[in-house]
């Protein structure tokens, strides 16, 4: 990727302590995604010029501090050649990783929590975007005309996610528990965060369930509407999008992965500097192709260091409303130099 001309301005990176925790035996790989084969993970290699090179997969929100990083030369001041390559769904980027394919990837919670269970030898290296106790970053929107005005009138709806078992999902069923309404009493679809406001106008689907930046932009819309906000209300300093790799790739490349940490983590301190709000701007208008000034400056918190005790109760919840029945304690799914509070 090419560094853009960003004004490079003095930053201290925040301290956080790390905790360490036996990482258990690598357990077999699980296959996520049809076709995709498991093998090793490529190691790192240093480059012509001494830098260590890994790829890394981001996803279609909370990608910024990545970018940032990569355009502000802070990858390259940690040592690293960082290949960065637009990824999909979290399930789609964990078989990249257990494919080989690519080395650090974006992930979410709940797919984390699942895949472990299952036994896929894969950690969380760091936290990325968590969700707020203040500002609401996704929710249930509805057409204003749609006669739905509470989540107990979802019985029999169609619901969209970006895709099915990932994050939000256990939030929404929850919210929809304490309504009165069964999970089996909602339709649910998958449509990418992109092509969510089309599928609501055109009327394929009831509600929609978006997160930043697609959240804004369709709650600008006079026709549509919020209905609930399942993930502030039930999920308070979770980890929404964290950062995740393989076992076996962490053993290999433990210097590699502290070091992509301490570099977003500066891409994270640039990203919270409201001097940096038009250059955030920037970075989000040439991901999603639309004109800057209709870019949202609303920016979702983001923090390395994982809340554990947020975490647990994300994955109690997912125990009680999602599809996994015998998660992993939380300290195991977590790499063990990950950034913890």
């Amino acid at each position: 990727m090419t560094r853009s001309n960003l004004l490079r301005s003095p930053l201290s990176p925040r301290s956080v302590r790390r905790r360490f925790a036996l990482v258990p035996a690598v357990a077999a790989f699980a296959l996520l995604a049809s076709g995709c084969a498991s093998s090793a993970p490529a190691s790192t290699e240093a480059s012509g010029d001494g830098a260590e090179e890994i790829t890394v997969l981001y996803a279609a929100i909370a990608y910024e501090p990545l970018l940032i990083a990569e355009q502000q030369g802070y990858f390259a001041d940690a040592g690293l050649n960082v290949e960065i390559k637009r990824g999909g769904p979290p399930q789609d980027n964990l078989a990249q990783a257990v494919g080989g394919s690519a080395d650090i990837i974006t992930a979410a919670w709940d797919t984390m929590v699942a895949s472990t269970a299952e036994g896929m030898a894969v950690r969380v290296v760091a936290g990325n975007s968590i969700v707020s106790d203040e500002i609401d970053t996704s929710g249930v929107v509805v057409r204003d005309d749609s006669g739905l005005k509470d989540l107990s009138d979802l019985k029999g709806a169609t619901v969209a996610f970006d895709s099915l078992g990932a994050g939000g999902s256990s939030e929404f069923y929850a919210a929809l528990d304490a309504a009165g309404v069964r999970a089996d009493e909602v339709n649910t679809v998958a449509v990418p965060y992109a092509g969510m406001a089309a599928s609501l106008e055109n009327g394929q689907v009831d509600a929609v369930i978006p997160t930043e930046p697609f959240y804004s932009q369709l709650i600008g819309d006079d026709a549509n509407e919020v209905i609930a906000n399942p993930v502030r209300e039930t999920r308070a300093g979770a980890p929404i999008t964290l950062w995740a790799a393989t076992d076996a790739w962490l053993e290999e490349n433990a210097d590699a992965a502290e070091a992509f940490v301490e570099a977003l983590q500066k891409g994270i301190d640039f990203y919270d500097d409201p001097a940096n709000l038009e250059e955030v701007a920037k970075i989000r208008a040439e991901v999603t192709q639309v004109p800057v000034d209709e870019v949202s400056r609303s920016l979702p918190p983001m923090r390395l260091a994982v809340d554990t005790d947020a975490a647990v109760k994300a994955t109690d919840q997912l125990a009680k409303f999602g599809t996994v029945s015998e998660p992993l304690p939380v300290d195991e799914i977590l790499w063990s130099a990950a950034p913890v509070l």
